[in-house]
């Protein structure tokens, strides 16, 4: 542990050229971040110390201002939190001539968005004068401040405001009142700023700042100017590194620059640089180490030389982490620069200088802030004698804590009283005078003196709690510390309990995962934890509704949280959930039972309804009553406690489609039929009774041509359940035979025809009805006879009626075998003829087929593919001609 000690503060005396020299240390701060950025000797005596303070706005800073004695004790202080409650800031204050002070810096209470310049003036009393602002749309802040012959201000700093490209160095000239007489802007493009200003014996002034040096890195920067501000000369100069002026100091024959320089070797270091009054340099000289180092100001001393301050992090201690540890800083030198001695302020933690000068009895202030007497930053003044030490350190006890007693213990007859004692010093006192001063349910004061040789210290009066109730304990130390405002007091009020009677439970159990209410009732407050000793508690109250439970899980209650009951177990029990079973329905068409199954590992039961309702039996399977409609039934298995969720099974009972009504249909002879049928729902044709094949699809069916009678079945089907098949009869009726014999010659004046008897009806092509005519001419004769049946035939007979006379010459050249004919017939001549032409035509005179020959006696004509009939045959020589009739049977 880091271990911090008191320091009692003497004043030592000590005498420089018949001035009294005090040294001193000091702390301000409060709850936060106090933070010092200037201190200055003011002429009536004592010091004024400017800077900042997150002690009183929430969430921010407001400027902050000190006025001290010549012993360090605060005489009054101002801080400034602006219209908008945001960021507030002092960099710098001087006296003024009228015995009062003036301050710069910045603030973001003006906009709320952007830092704006802020100057302001008090009276000698710390009330403020006036407030003035200076800013546009950028970015500007006021770093340095001085007072003019006419009582007027000259303020530096820097702005982003347009016409700045970028960031500009800017000088405002103000009257008394601090309303602005003119404004000059100084820079380039790039980054140009001005720390600190001075006036000169003619009236104008030097600026010192920092200003882009082209390779993006930055010089050292000053500017001369007239009393008007306009520039007579400007110089950039330094390492090609990052180099700074924090402040320019006037010399009788030049200038001393102080502010920090970077060197590839170490770092930053501090830097001061002699220059003549044209701002040529003289020499320059870099301080510090191999760590971080910088000077923020520097101010001729008496005997001629410079004391220059800032922070250094080459020469501080190492902090608890090992690494080096920042420390304020002094350094004295002589006239060129030469260091006489140097001296570090501060402890193993965070500290920075930032402004110091020499004071009028020889010795030198410093101030800036630390974070090494606690955790956060306080604003730090250390007052030192001619050669930069302190003598009479920083006095600083204080009660950090109340150990004991708390609102963790019980009541009882002899409690003790432990404190921490802090001793933030290199010094461990003797004897520490502590007191308690007991409120509330107990009123008593208690002093005993303390060796501050350890932190945790122990009252040996004890006081008497066994009653309970509240008490407030005030504790501090009675001697003076060098803190402001004073911090050796701490007040803590307790709640102390006496001990309680258990609570009495309630324990829960659920199915499942989830949640479990869990209720216990005592007459004190009932806290509720995970274990059964030790621990935090998860909740307070009478009742517990536990996180998502997957087990069985034990919590306890007890009545108080200090001076506590028992624990009494309750316990959230979680019971497993039968698996939901596996189910599987059934389905028929039409009314009746069906079977319905279900697995699962524990025993089934099956009810009528989701939940509730009726159980309508148990087991694997489940047989239905009697069911005319679909109807839903539920499985569900338990384990005795937690049954699983009823799990749907379904009995479905299917309509069976309506037979359809059908057509069957005849057809006489070999042909194609339709048939018909008519239902409420799609009919499909088969040709079984069952199994069978699916020829159509309709309400008619066309059979291909068949030549027998067919039964065909049709099926209606509502997509569930067909319908019986209906048969449907495709008959096929035999169509009468009816023959009138072969084409004849015939001789006579007449021939009878006879169709045959045994017909309902005869039509010849002569248009008579009788079953026999008599024909007296050549021709074709048809006729077609209807039998019972409605079925109709028919027949057609060539006769050739000769009446006693050829029609054709009775000598014949040729002779034709055989005719009648039924295929190939032979023509043959008397002898070879050298050309002959052979025509066959049909009874209407036209040639159906020709042959030529040539020196034959005999013609092949092939009257296979004719028709039966009569036909002419002719015979055509060279030199006759000749025609004979020709009979295809």
């Amino acid at each position: 542990m880091k271990k911090l000690f008191i320091i009692v503060t003497l004043f030592t005396l000590a005498v420089e050229n018949g001035k009294t020299q005090t040294t001193w240390e000091k702390l301000f701060g409060a709850k936060s971040t106090d933070v010092f950025r200037c201190v200055r000797e003011v002429p009536a005596g004592g010091y004024v110390a400017a800077g900042y303070t997150a002690d009183f706005t929430a969430n921010d800073t407001d400027a902050f201002v000190v006025r001290l004695n010549i012993s360090g004790d605060t005489i009054w202080t101002f801080k400034y939190n602006g219209p908008l409650s945001k960021k507030d800031l002092f960099y710098k204050v001087i006296p003024t001539s009228d015995g009062g002070f003036v301050l710069c810096g910045y603030t973001t209470s003006v906009t709320g968005i952007s830092d704006d310049a802020l100057y302001l003036k008090l009276n000698s009393s710390g009330q403020q004068q006036w407030v003035k602002f200076y800013g546009g749309s950028g970015k500007e802040r006021a770093q340095d401040i001085i007072q003019t012959a006419d009582n007027g201000y000259a303020i530096v700093g820097y702005t982003t405001t347009a016409p700045a490209q970028y960031f500009d160095a800017f000088l405002i000239r103000t009257d008394v009142n601090g309303d602005t007489l003119w404004t000059k802007r100084y820079g380039t493009s790039g980054y140009d700023d001005a720390n600190s200003i001075k006036i000169l014996s003619d009236g104008g002034f030097i600026l010192g700042g920092k200003s882009d040096n082209g390779l993006n890195q930055l010089d050292l920067y000053l500017i001369r100017t007239n009393s008007v501000g306009i520039v007579l000369w400007s110089k950039r100069f330094g390492s090609p590194k990052n180099d700074n002026i924090e402040e320019v100091t006037l010399l009788s024959d030049g200038f001393i620059l102080a502010g920090n320089t970077y060197t590839d070797s170490t770092g930053d270091d501090g830097y001061l640089v002699k220059t003549d009054t044209g701002g040529t340099v003289i020499w320059s000289k870099s301080y510090g180490g191999s760590q971080p180092d910088d000077f923020h100001t520097v101010e001729i001393t008496s005997d001629g030389g410079f004391i220059a301050s800032g922070t250094t992090s080459s020469s501080g201690p190492l902090d608890d982490f090992g690494a080096p540890s920042p420390n304020m800083w002094l350094t004295k030198t002589n006239s060129t620069g030469d260091t006489l001695w140097s001296r570090t302020f501060g402890g193993a933690s965070h500290d920075h200088g930032y402004s110091g000068q020499q004071t009028t009895d020889g010795g030198y202030i410093i101030a800036g802030h630390t974070g090494s007497f606690r955790n956060n930053e306080e604003g730090y003044i250390v007052k030192t004698d001619t050669s930069g030490k302190v003598t009479n350190h920083l006095t600083y006890t204080t009660v950090y804590d109340i150990i004991s007693p708390s609102s963790s213990i019980c009541g009882g007859a002899n409690t003790q009283i432990k404190l921490r004692l802090l001793n933030l010093s290199n010094y461990t006192l003797a004897n520490i005078p502590v007191t308690i001063q007991i409120t509330g349910a107990l009123t008593q004061t208690i002093n005993q003196t303390f060796s501050a040789s350890s932190d945790t210290v122990t009252f040996t009066t004890t006081i008497n709690t066994s009653a309970g109730g509240t008490y407030t304990f005030n504790c501090f130390t009675n001697n003076n510390n060098d803190v402001y405002p004073a911090r050796n007091s701490i007040t803590k009020t307790f709640t102390i309990e006496i001990p309680l009677a258990a609570p009495t439970v309630t324990n829960n159990a659920r199915c499942g995962n989830g949640t479990v209410a869990l209720a216990a009732s005592s007459a004190g407050s009932i806290y509720w934890f995970t274990v059964s000793s030790g621990g935090s508690s998860i909740n307070t109250g009478q009742t517990y509704t536990t996180p998502s439970l997957s087990s069985t899980t034990t919590y306890y209650v007890q009545t108080g949280i200090n001076c506590v009951s028992a624990r009494v177990p309750v316990v959230a029990t979680v019971n497993p959930i039968s698996a939901n079973p596996f189910t599987v329905g059934d389905s028929r068409c039409g009314s009746g039972t069906l079977t319905l199954t279900a697995t699962a590992p524990d025993p089934i039961t099956w009810y009528d309804a989701p939940s509730g309702g009726s159980s309508v039996g148990t087991g694997l399977s489940f047989t239905t009553p009697v069911l005319t409609t679909t109807t839903n039934y539920y499985a569900q298995a338990t384990n005795g406690s937690c049954p699983s969720n009823r799990i749907l099974a379904t009995a479905t009972v299917s309509s069976v489609a309506p037979d359809p009504v059908t057509n069957s249909s005849q057809h006489c002879g070999t042909g194609t039929l339709t048939l018909g049928a008519t239902a409420s729902d799609p009919v499909i044709w088969f040709d079984a009774a069952s199994g069978g094949n699916q020829v159509g699809f309709g309400p008619t069916l066309t059979t291909p041509v068949i030549s027998s009678t067919t039964t065909y079945y049709a099926q209606a089907n509502n997509g569930t359940c067909p319908s019986n098949r209906i048969a449907t009869v495709a008959t096929i009726l035999p169509l009468p035979t009816i023959n009138l014999g072969s084409d004849t010659v015939v001789t006579g004046l007449s021939y009878l025809l006879d169709a045959g008897s045994g017909f309902n009806s005869y039509l010849w092509s002569t248009t008579e009805t009788t079953q026999t005519i008599s024909i007296s001419s050549t021709g074709t004769f048809c006729v077609t006879v209807t039998d019972a049946s409605n079925c109709s035939n028919n027949d057609c007979v060539f006769i050739d009626l000769i009446n006693g006379v050829s029609e054709f010459a009775q000598n014949k050249l040729f002779s034709v075998y055989p005719n009648p004919a039924t295929g190939i017939i032979t023509i043959s001549f008397p002898s070879s003829l050298s050309i002959v032409k052979t025509e066959v035509m049909n009874i209407t005179g036209e040639v159906v087929k020709r042959i030529d020959t040539n020196n034959s006696s005999s013609v092949i004509v092939d009257l296979s593919s004719f028709s039966k009939g009569v036909y002419l045959l002719k015979i055509n020589t060279d030199s006759y001609s000749e025609m004979q009739k020709l009979i295809v049977q």
